[in-house]
C-alpha cells in the first residue's frame, strides 16, 4: 500500500482509545472492520450489526447482484429457447409473454443489469491495472455511477417508447 494512500488513511480515521491511552474492551475490537467503522448492536438492536461502506463496497455489491441476475437470464433463455423442441405453438406462447408490459420493463432491468456489470467491470480493470487505481477508487466509482447513468436513461427511454409506439 502506498504511503500518500496510508496517510490518507489513518488522517480520516479517528484515534483509538489504546492511542487516548484507554483500555479497549475485546467487544470493540470489532466495531471496525477492516478500518472502517461499524453500527454495533448497541447502536441498532440486540445481534445486528450494519456496515458503513464507502461507494467501492456499494459497487462490489452491485456488481455481485448484477451478475447472478444476467445468469439468471441466461438461464431462462436457455429454456425459452427450448421450447422450440416442444413445438411452433409452445414457443410463440412463450414468446407471447415477452410482449406484455411486465416482461418489457424486465427487459429494461436487464439492460441495466448488464450496462451496470459492464461499466462497473471497467472500473474494477482499471483500479487492478493503474498504479494509481486503489487510491483513486472512489472518483472511479463516481465515473462509472455518472457513465452508468449517461447511459441507461436514454437507452431505458427509448425502449420503454418503442414499447409504447411499435410493441403492442
Amino acid at each position: 500500500m502506498s504511503e500518500n494512500l496510508r496517510a490518507r488513511r489513518e488522517e480520516h480515521l479517528p484515534a483509538t482509545r489504546e492511542e487516548q491511552g484507554e483500555e479497549e474492551s475485546p467487544a470493540e475490537d470489532d466495531a471496525r472492520v477492516g478500518g472502517a467503522p461499524v453500527i454495533t448492536s448497541s447502536e441498532r438492536g440486540p445481534g445486528v450489526s450494519f456496515y458503513k461502506g464507502r461507494p467501492g463496497l456499494w459497487a462490489y455489491g452491485l456488481h455481485r447482484i448484477t451478475g447472478v441476475a444476467i445468469f439468471l437470464f441466461l438461464l431462462i433463455h436457455i429454456a425459452d429457447v427450448a421450447a422450440v423442441g416442444w413445438g411452433r405453438e409452445a414457443y410463440n406462447t412463450v414468446h407471447k409473454l415477452y410482449e406484455t408490459l411486465f416482461f418489457r420493463l424486465l427487459e429494461v432491468g436487464l439492460f441495466g443489469a448488464l450496462l451496470l456489470h459492464a461499466v462497473n467491470g471497467v472500473r474494477i480493470a482499471i483500479v487492478d491495472f493503474w498504479s494509481e487505481g486503489a487510491e483513486r477508487q472512489d472518483l472511479l466509482t463516481a465515473w462509472a455511477v455518472f457513465v452508468f447513468i449517461a447511459l441507461f436513461v436514454p437507452g431505458a427511454v427509448w425502449m420503454i417508447y418503442n414499447y409504447f409506439a411499435f410493441g403492442r
